[in-house]
């Protein structure tokens, strides 16, 4: 049983590890001037886009969020994916 839950913490935490980068690798992506439709870019909205989404959905009901000149969800999903990793 120990190895079973060993293994599934540590599936856990290679997945969270990569979305992660995955994110990482988005905020850099973004400060650059990339032809729309870029396969690289397009795979990581792809990958990254339904963990924030949600997070974008609740937040947009707060009017400070949408004036903020950053993008707030992005932010809160990073910090949730590094909290969720430190328990894994």
């Amino acid at each position: 049983m120990t190895s079973l839950f060993y293994i599934f913490s540590s599936f856990v935490h290679l997945l969270l590890t990569t979305l992660s980068f995955a994110m990482f690798l988005r905020a850099i992506l973004s400060w650059l001037p990339l032809d729309d439709g870029n396969p690289v870019e397009d795979f990581l909205y792809a990958v990254t886009e339904p963990l924030i989404y949600p997070v974008r959905c609740v937040l947009e009901r707060f009017d400070f969020v949408a004036e903020f000149p950053i993008d707030i969800p992005f932010f809160v999903t990073m910090v949730i994916l590094s909290l969720l990793s430190g328990l894994f």
